[in-house]
């Protein structure tokens, strides 16, 4: 018959041993098993390194572009919204478990493969729309200026075709973060339209903050914004301040297409003529005096 010592050894070696399986189990269970299958129609792309990286500069994983195909397998602990970046280029993709297609071209980039990436790569797809409607309507008001029309009338209509886009703009950015707050994508979302912006005058920030879970408070990319904001604006190392209705409710709005979105992000980012002409427009509204004659240019 086994001594008790010799049946405690037993105990505790079983234990141990069950332990370490279920960390193991967890930490499987976990982990990310992914793969990234691009191609390209891009020249100057040929040869060069892409790299598979985080906001802050962390790199992944890297491939080089052979024959106009790259392609990116391995392994990481958590799924995550990372980049693909190479000079000139920054696209985000969702790393999750699963296939993912990317297709870079001259008219644009298609990501698909996986349910996350289907949903990033839609949300994009309306949002740089909306955004190409805003350009229009400056096209459309340097047409009607050249074309010597009342220009009080065409800032009038013009205006209330910016207001609307603005309000889908807006509802766009906050519904796609809200759908998704209990994954990677809500944050990362959040963190391509928060790039380079303040906050306080953004009333879907407030609104996307206001009802966001822990999970996405904590998310390192919006820690680090709101931390990155507070430096900016006070030079405080204090913990971060989710902003609130009341702290925003007398700041100065700003149209929703003024959102300063890196052109590395662009869905399109060869497209510079496109991307640069977004980037500069003057917003038509009431604050716009219209011009009364072409001299004055």
């Amino acid at each position: 018959m086994l001594s008790l010592h010799i049946m405690k050894q037993y105990f505790f070696l079983f234990a141990s041993f069950v332990t370490m399986y279920a960390l193991s189990a967890c930490s499987s269970a976990n982990s990310v098993d992914y793969k990234i299958d691009g191609s390209s129609n891009i020249s100057r792309m040929e040869s060069d390194m892409m790299y598979l990286q985080t906001f802050d500069d962390v790199k992944l994983d890297s491939a080089k572009v052979i024959h106009g195909e790259f392609r990116f397998s391995n392994s990481i602990d958590n799924s995550r919204v990372a980049f693909l970046q190479m000079e000139g280029m920054m696209l985000p993709v969702v790393i999750e478990n699963g296939d993912i297609v990317v297709n870079i071209n001259t008219t644009g980039t298609i990501m698909k493969g996986t349910m996350l990436n289907d949903r990033l790569y839609h949300f994009m797809k309306v949002r740089d729309s909306l955004q190409y409607q805003n350009y229009e309507l400056d096209r459309e008001y340097t047409r009607a200026w050249m074309d010597d029309e009342n220009m009080a009338e065409v800032v009038n209509k013009l205006g209330q075709q910016r207001k609307e886009l603005n309000e889908q703009l807006d509802e766009l950015i906050t519904s796609s973060i809200k759908e998704n707050y209990d994954n990677v994508l809500g944050p990362g979302i959040f963190m391509i339209q928060t790039w380079n912006i303040h906050p306080e005058n953004y009333p879907w920030v407030t609104s996307i903050m206001t009802a966001a879970p822990e999970s996405f408070k904590n998310d390192p990319y919006v820690q680090w914004y709101f931390q990155e904001v507070k430096r900016e604006l006070n030079g405080s190392d204090m913990p971060i301040s989710v902003p609130s209705t009341d702290a925003t409710a007398d700041q100065p709005q700003t149209n929703s297409q003024e959102t300063t979105v890196p052109p590395s992000l662009k869905a399109n980012p060869d497209n510079d003529e496109q991307a640069g002409a977004v980037a500069e427009t003057t917003p038509v509204g009431d604050n716009v005096e219209p011009t009364t004659s072409k001299e004055d240019k």
